[in-house]
């Protein structure tokens, strides 16, 4: 990836999981972003942490 920060949609395509999802994980501070003006970013770093790492507090809200 390119970017250092992807936007909701752009996170939940690559997580396979709904934005619904993601804007839950920011309501609930479970997951680090920064809101540009009106949008939220998540980090790509992060991202692709959860992609490689084992299940963790986050993949449990996420996967169940």
């Amino acid at each position: 990836m390119n970017k250092e920060m992807l936007s909701v949609k752009e996170a939940a395509q690559v997580l396979g999981v709904c934005r619904m999802t993601i804007y839950r994980m920011v309501k609930a501070n479970s997951i680090p972003y920064t809101r540009i003006g009106r949008s939220i970013k998540i980090p790509v770093s992060y991202i692709e942490g959860i992609s490689k790492n084992p299940i963790n507090d986050t993949q449990r809200f996420i996967f169940g």
